[in-house]
């Protein structure tokens, strides 16, 4: 007899998000596919029996990555947490270029992080970045947290202009370990504050 896995375990959340959730939920510029003309009850049903062909679609790997853990505490946050999420890694990393959207509050914080993990000594191959949008930055760090597996569907969640920036900004060679370290604070921290 099988084994009936809880709601609740991750990989199962991780896996509903890969296959399903994460192009049902994508932003309206990458609805251009036709079946996201189909009503939601139809939508569900393709879900569940089409995924390949969802996936060629829109040029995803049919292929599961492994549960990341960080990256389905990011899923799982409130939209206002992720935009601050964003902003904060930018701050942390590029002192000035999110400063307009926090409060004095979060930029101590900012900088208390960034004293203690330096990023201008392990992001030196982020030049181009564009030094007064946080918003631009701060997803330009996820897609190089995410990883190119990963990236492809996070990606669908936000608007097509903003993703072709990130896009065509150079991707770092080498993945920096400070990346990982950095990501669990800035998604501890967002999550901690109130939703309003």
């Amino acid at each position: 007899m099988s084994e009936m896995l809880p709601a609740d375990d991750p990989a199962l959340r991780w896996l509903r998000w890969w296959c399903i959730d994460s192009w049902l939920a994508a932003d309206k510029q990458w609805r251009q596919a036709a079946f996201y003309r189909l009503d939601d009850a139809r939508l569900a049903a393709l879900a569940q029996s089409h995924h390949p062909m969802i996936c060629q679609q829109l040029q995803l790997a049919t292929a599961v990555s492994p549960v990341d853990a960080e990256l389905l505490t990011w899923l799982e946050m409130a939209m206002e947490q992720q935009q601050l999420a964003l902003r904060l890694a930018a701050e942390v990393c590029w002192r000035g270029c999110a400063s307009d959207t926090l409060s004095a509050g979060q930029e101590r914080w900012c900088r208390r992080v960034a004293q203690g993990m330096r990023p201008g000594l392990w992001l030196t191959e982020a030049e181009g970045l564009p030094a007064d949008n946080g918003d631009i930055n701060g997803l330009w760090l996820l897609s190089q947290r995410a990883g190119p597996a990963c990236w492809g569907r996070i990606r669908l969640a936000f608007p097509q202009d903003r993703v072709r920036a990130v896009e065509a900004l150079p991707g770092l060679s080498i993945f920096p370990p400070r990346l990982l370290p950095l990501w669990q604070a800035v998604l501890w921290y967002a999550s901690q504050e109130p939703l309003c």
